[in-house]
């Protein structure tokens, strides 16, 4: 048998119930499950334009039971979630950080917390992962000064820019015959930096209109085609004839 006493908050003091059982067991567990371990979130890589709305962590539980989870931005903003899982590894997917409420770009702290079959809460695990959905690509780009290419600089032109947030120009400059050149440079971080990308060779690539197209991709893996342009590349001195 099992005897149960009531006290109320205001100190009423209820009936006590005495019960006796039918052979059966009651467990009690007033134990705290230990926290979960291994929290990795995004893969350990950024929050970008594109994964926002569906982000993934992974961890492992110590025991079976329900996970609560909290994914908050330095504005307190937060989105909360729970999800069944087993004793082991496990993975929470489709975090939306761009629905209602938005996170803030900027650094993400989660909380995740393990309640075991009782009702008992584990103690907190917490990781930080950055959130870059807005790309700032560089712009005013130019080939050499005048957007031309002459015998002077077919050799070693030079790819004109202003920079925007750190991250990695690739370039490809074709002609209409299908030759081309291509390539990749680092850009710092500074805003408004005027920049140079020298030593180009167009050595290879005919007369004429060429096409200068530019990819920028920041370190949160944003990626952005820039707008193309053409330039014209003329190294042939034509000499005038007197008969």
């Amino acid at each position: 048998s099992f005897t149960v006493d009531f006290t109320d908050l205001a100190g009423n003091i209820g009936a006590q119930v005495i019960q006796t059982t039918d052979g059966t067991s009651v467990s009690v567990d007033t134990i705290a499950p230990r926290a979960p371990g291994s929290l990795r979130i995004q893969g350990g890589l950024m929050i970008n334009a594109v994964t926002q709305s569906d982000v993934f962590f992974e961890a492992t539980a110590p025991e079976a039971g329900a996970i609560r989870y909290t994914l908050t931005d330095v504005r307190g903003n937060m989105v909360t979630g729970n999800q069944a899982v087993l004793n082991g590894a496990f993975i929470v997917r489709g975090i939306d950080t761009a629905g209602q409420p938005v996170l803030n770009d900027g650094k993400l702290t989660l909380t995740v917390t393990l309640i075991d079959p009782a009702g008992n809460v584990s103690p907190p695990i917490r990781a930080a992962v950055q959130k870059d959905s807005v790309l700032s690509p560089p712009t005013g780009l130019a080939l050499n000064k005048n957007n031309t290419v002459n015998i002077a600089s077919s050799t070693s032109s030079q790819l004109f820019l202003v920079s925007g947030e750190r991250g990695s120009l690739s370039y490809r400059i074709s002609a209409p015959g299908g030759q081309f050149i291509t390539g990749s440079a680092q850009l710092g971080g500074v805003s408004g930096q005027r920049m140079i990308i020298p030593r180009l060779n167009l050595s290879s690539l005919p007369d004429g209109l060429v096409t200068v197209s530019t990819t920028f991709t920041d370190p949160a893996l944003n990626i952005l085609q820039l707008p193309a342009f053409t330039v014209t590349k003329d190294t042939t001195i034509r000499l005038n004839t007197v008969s």
